[in-house]
């Protein structure tokens, strides 16, 4: 991570993404009991990288990770709302 604002910046949108997990339905995510490992930005904010882990691990992980991706818009509106603010400074 670039600095500590970004790491602070991914340990919320962790914890937003965790928060998101509990209103999600998809049968396959709620049985797998999803928790999100960590997250990494880029130092330009642009791009998050989520990892997940599941209790039983292995082809439940990927199952759950391919029905995550379809539930990306989900999880990009609950992060775009106001709980996590991004505060861009322009140069000048």
């Amino acid at each position: 991570m670039a600095n500590f604002n970004t790491a602070r910046l991914a340990e919320d949108i962790k914890r937003e993404i965790s928060t998101a997990m509990r209103d999600i339905k998809d049968g396959a995510v709620v049985k797998a009991m999803v928790g999100v490992s960590r997250c990494e930005l880029t130092s330009d904010l642009s791009y998050c990288k989520v990892y997940i882990t599941t209790l039983e691990g292995g082809d439940t992980t990927k199952n759950v990770a391919e029905h995550l991706k379809k539930a990306e818009g989900f999880f990009k509106r609950r992060i775009n709302d106001d709980n996590v603010e991004l505060i861009y400074q322009g140069l000048n």
